[in-house]
C-alpha cells in the first residue's frame, strides 16, 4: 500500500537561510541554479526516504548533506509534513536552528 507523499513545508528561518545561501552563491558563481538542484534532490530523496538521513541527536530531528555544497538539509517529518527547519551551513554552530521547534 503506497503511503500519501509528503508536503514540504518551509519554516521562515529556513527560508532565510535558503536567501543567503542564493546571495552567497549568485556572488560567486554567477547563479544559483546549481545550489538550487542539489537542495531540490536533497528534498526529493527525502520525501522518498525519510528515515534514510542521520538523526541529529536532537529528537526525531534529521540531516541529509547536500551533494557537492557543504550544507545539510534539517528536517523533521510530522503529520505527513517534511518540515524543513533550516538550510544549515557545515561550518555553522551546529545547532543554531534548535530555537526554531519553539516557533512551530
Amino acid at each position: 500500500m503506497l503511503e500519501k507523499p509528503l508536503n514540504d513545508v518551509f519554516l521562515e528561518g529556513a527560508i532565510d537561510d535558503l536567501t543567503e545561501a542564493e546571495r552567497y552563491y549568485t556572488i560567486e558563481m554567477g547563479s544559483t541554479l546549481l545550489f538550487e538542484r542539489a537542495l531540490s534532490q536533497a528534498i526529493e530523496d527525502t520525501k522518498l526516504f525519510p528515515e534514510a538521513a542521520a538523526l541529529t541527536g536532537v529528537g526525531v530531528i534529521r540531516k541529509r548533506s547536500l551533494k557537492r555544497f557543504p550544507y545539510h538539509l534539517i528536517y523533521l517529518v510530522q503529520n505527513q509534513e517534511l518540515l524543513i527547519l533550516a538550510i544549515a551551513h557545515h561550518k555553522r554552530d551546529p545547532f543554531y536552528w534548535i530555537d526554531r521547534l519553539e516557533s512551530q
